[in-house]
């Protein structure tokens, strides 16, 4: 069983590293999806032809049990990549490649030192990736949660100012990657109960046990990004956050009486030309239309408004889809219809911004508005 297990996962990560660079546009996050695909289905490929044959390379075997070194520092980086388009992999990027690195360098001068029977494939399994240095077990067993953790935050931050800057979150929803985090957490701990045994014969046996999590982490994957259009079609993420928002007007060159002047330009554009109404309006785009930047845009709705971006365009929203509903000429319009024709650019987001706005469900602010 475990062979078809390992052929499977190896097979659709080749099949999703063609559709990554089979895109038209390509991004850094792509690319490095791409790698780490890459060196998943060729780490499930080693251990498939090692399981079906008994026969393989020991220097290959040894390099391929250090890849779980390599799982944390590619999630980060493919997840900073993704929301920061911005952002580059710098130098210091090697930095987190160091227990790969020493790993490897500390395998092949054992291998160099031991007698010649260490020469035979079978061999590897002397000098398993637990059985080299208990420094190296647990910089592996601390550094997955240490890297998921750190993901999760950033997933987390990028959450929440997304509302600064969209009016749909929908369109950019990065709920998946908790579950990409959750997934490589799941071999993480495959792998932990895997050292706690430490019993190499009971290890062989758990070998289905580590590398099933494996194959449905790259299955998880494949699944996710085929219903993220963001991962295999040529949408990127161009969200610029620039700097961070809130700012004390004694902290930019906007003073609070120019910024009270704005606020009510901006009022007046609202309530006359309706720019809500498209569904796909974002900060810097509403901005524009008001003739200011997007950080003073993002600072008059902050400190004089005192909300979000999201807050502030789907009020509008939903006090529209509120007056539409009375409205004569709506009166055979479906409610999903008139909250589209109210600038919400579907049902998700609808629901979403009438329970945050109102703290109601739709069922229970439609009962309420039509009575």
């Amino acid at each position: 069983m475990m062979p078809t297990i390992l052929i499977l996962g190896a097979a659709q990560a080749i099949f999703l590293v063609i559709l990554l660079l089979s895109k038209r546009r390509r991004h850094l996050p792509d690319y490095v999806l791409a790698v780490w695909l890459s060196l998943l289905a060729g780490h499930l490929f080693v251990y498939y032809v090692y399981a079906v044959t008994g026969l393989g390379q020991t220097w290959l075997l040894n390099l391929n049990s250090s890849f779980p070194f390599l799982q944390g520092p590619f999630l980060y980086f493919y997840v900073a990549t993704l929301i920061d388009t911005k952002k580059r992999l710098r130098i210091t990027f090697a930095l987190h490649l160091i227990p790969f690195i020493a790993f490897n360098t500390c395998v092949f001068f054992l291998s160099c030192f031991s007698d010649s029977s260490f020469t035979h494939a079978a061999g590897v399994s002397n000098q398993h990736l637990f059985a080299v240095s208990s420094l190296f077990n647990w910089l592996l067993l601390l550094s997955v949660p240490i890297y998921a953790v750190w993901t999760w935050v950033l997933v987390s931050s990028y959450g929440q100012r997304t509302e600064e800057y969209l009016s749909d979150l929908e369109a950019i929803d990065l709920a998946w990657l908790r579950y990409l985090i959750g997934a490589l957490g799941g071999v993480w701990l495959a792998v932990t109960i895997a050292f706690l045994l430490r019993d190499p014969e009971a290890m062989s046996s758990m070998r289905l046990f580590i590398f099933a999590p494996v194959t449905i982490f790259v299955y998880i994957v494949g699944y996710f990004g085929l219903k993220q259009s963001i991962i295999f079609s040529d949408y990127n993420i161009e969200l610029n956050t620039g700097n961070r928002t809130g700012l004390k007007y004694s902290k930019s060159g906007l003073d609070e009486k120019a910024g009270k002047v704005m606020h009510a330009d901006l009022i007046k554009l609202m309530d006359s030309n309706k720019p809500y109404l498209d569904s796909e309006l974002t900060l810097p785009e509403l901005a524009k239309k008001l003739g200011i930047s997007p950080n003073y845009l993002s600072q008059i709705l902050n400190d004089i408004g005192g909300e979000s971006y999201y807050d502030f365009i789907n009020a509008y929203r939903v006090r529209e889809f509120q007056e539409n509903l009375n409205r004569k000429e709506f009166q055979h319009y479906t409610l999903l219809a008139v909250a589209m024709q109210s600038g919400f650019a579907s049902k998700p987001s609808f629901n979403r911004a009438v329970k945050k706005i109102t703290g109601r469900t739709p069922s229970q602010f439609v009962s309420t508005s039509t009575d």
